[in-house]
């Protein structure tokens, strides 16, 4: 999820507020590539050839529906100015503003060019009777943390509007929350990712093989991270650590089911694991890249999976609802209903926030807060299985992309949702399993400095050694 940002600073007078049909309008197009490579940015997956099957004609469906969402969103009369992000290039906005219907409405377009690794950038495209254009700026983005890091311009446009007043124009593209990747975020003392703590655990427990789901394109990023480090590593048995790499994209897809043209997403947590199924023979536990679990979290698991039945059972680590929450916003977890140490039902919570004194509640409807325990036990994505599940996962995948309408570009297919039915229907039990680890994440920029310093008391009290990366 993306925060699309749009900043406009006024310098007018009274008469620009009292002009009622000057309309401005934002829109994330979301991908928004053409089908030609570019040789310097990463843009393979977005090609005739690429995993995402990006052809001419889904291409030019794409354009089409941009048009007709802005041609709708204007009414009577077309936006005056539109700010745009995740554009490729400027080739696509002349075809945008040639190719399809708003060539009537006689846009011009401002685009930066930015150092995004992706060729992502944003823009703005204006009506010249409505803004006239004066110039423009690409304003770059600098992290202090990370000067090799590079992202999207803010653009700046400065223009005057038909009374003569100034209007100054930024158009900002962020990431929502925690503001990038988080799963290769070097956050350790020594830039250590959050889930290279987590592969680090699993193999001094006795975890023997690694799979990496990863998007497309991301294998060489992975392997240069901590992939090629990891596969020289040993288990306390003295077991080499093989390492394998599954890319969740569209070739995994069924063959009766029809990508939609607006498509550009996988299809959630189930799709994910099935990309995984070749390089999966015996029992294993499924994570989070981005959550630390705690080191004893990994033997709990590893010795409840050693004693599985081969079907319909399954295992879960549980954590404390209290010790999962940001002091920094709400967040989604998964509450649990127990007994008997299994696990009855699994309720996607998607809006929890804790306050100040410590009471945490579901803000699902504002105006009526309701408090949940503290003490809950909640499922953080820590998950047990025996190969049997993916034959559930399948079944599952097919039913659902058979009921999935067209229209629903986003839709995913979730893992609690699968496991909840199962339980439900009586084809599997799941264990509850309570371990002493201490769980934490960055959902938020502000989490960061709180996880680093619980990182590096773990380097500093030799839980961990200096450096994973040595």
């Amino acid at each position: 999820m993306k925060i699309f940002m749009f900043f406009l600073l006024f310098f007018a007078s009274p008469p620009l507020f009292a002009q009622a049909t000057f309309k401005v309008m934002t829109y994330n197009v979301e991908n928004f590539f053409d089908t030609r490579d570019n040789p310097t940015k990463n843009d393979d997956e977005f090609l005739p050839s690429g995993n995402r099957y990006w052809t001419q004609s889904r291409y030019y469906h794409k354009l089409q529906q941009i048009a007709k969402v802005i041609s709708a969103a204007g009414e009577w009369s077309t936006p005056a100015l539109i700010a745009l992000c995740e554009v490729e290039n400027d080739s696509v906005l002349s075809h945008l503003t040639r190719r399809t219907p708003l060539r009537w409405q006689d846009y011009r377009y401002i685009i930066t060019q930015s150092p995004d690794p992706r060729g992502i950038n944003v823009a703005l495209l204006y009506q010249r009777d409505q803004f006239f254009y004066l110039r423009h700026e690409s304003i770059p983005i600098r992290f202090s943390g990370n000067k090799h890091k590079l992202t999207r311009d803010i653009l700046h446009v400065y223009g005057k509007i038909i009374t003569g007043d100034t209007l100054d124009v930024f158009v900002c593209h962020f990431p929502s929350r925690y503001g990038g990747e988080k799963q290769t975020d070097g956050i350790g003392p020594h830039g250590e990712a959050i889930m290279e703590y987590s592969v680090y655990d699993a193999v001094r427990a006795g975890f023997r093989k690694i799979v990496f789901i990863i998007k497309p394109g991301m294998e060489a990023h992975i392997r240069t991270l901590c992939g090629d480090r990891i596969a020289t590593m040993h288990t306390p048995q003295g077991e080499q650590v093989e390492v394998a790499y599954a890319v969740q994209d569209f070739t995994s897809v069924p063959g009766f089911y029809k990508i939609p043209a607006g498509r550009t997403k996988p299809f959630g947590t189930v799709h994910a694991a099935l990309c995984a199924r070749s390089a999966v023979q015996e029992p294993f536990a499924i994570i989070n890249a981005d959550d630390y679990y705690g080191a004893s979290a990994f033997a709990t698991i590893l010795d409840k999976l050693l004693s599985l039945k081969p079907t319909g059972e399954g295992a879960m680590v549980g954590y404390l609802l209290k010790n999962t929450v940001s002091d920094n916003g709400t967040v989604s977890r998964g509450v649990c209903q127990q007994e008997n140490g299994h696990l009855q039902k699994v309720k996607e919570t998607l809006k929890i926030k804790k306050y100040p004194d410590g009471r945490i509640a579901d803000l699902a409807d504002p105006d009526h807060p309701m408090d949940l325990d503290p003490e809950s036990v909640v499922s953080m994505n820590f998950w047990g299985f025996t190969p049997w599940i993916f034959e559930q996962m399948e079944e599952y995948f097919d039913a659902f992309l058979k009921e999935l309408s067209p229209e629903e570009l986003k839709a995913e297919c979730l893992l609690p949702v699968l496991v909840d039915r199962l339980i439900t229907s009586g084809q599997m039990t799941v264990s509850i399993l309570h371990t002493d680890a201490v769980w934490f994440g960055v959902t938020y920029q502000e989490d960061r400095p709180v996880v680093e310093k619980a990182l590096k008391s773990l380097h500093d009290q030799g839980i961990y050694p200096n450096s994973l990366k040595d």
